[in-house]
């Protein structure tokens, strides 16, 4: 049974490394990275640094393979 709707929400600190991104992009889900009211899309593991700016900032990722929210991800990008 494959879950269609499914989004993973997570955060991370500036000092952590990506390895649950780098696991998910790897899967096959996109990945967000939520700043400012907006989100950008990680298309490979290490475009995650350029967003991660600070060590001691938490920062959200979201991950997903629906259409659904992919829609409403990239709609706000």
């Amino acid at each position: 049974m494959k879950i269609k709707k499914t989004a993973i929400i997570f955060g991370i600190s500036g000092q952590d490394g990506a390895y649950l991104s780098h696991f998910l992009l790897k899967k096959g889900y996109k990945v967000f990275v939520g700043l400012e009211n907006k989100f950008y899309k990680i298309k490979k593991y290490s475009d995650l640094d350029k967003y991660k700016k600070r060590k001691t900032v938490g920062y959200n990722i979201f991950a997903t393979t629906s259409k659904e929210f992919l829609i409403k991800l990239e709609d706000d990008s």
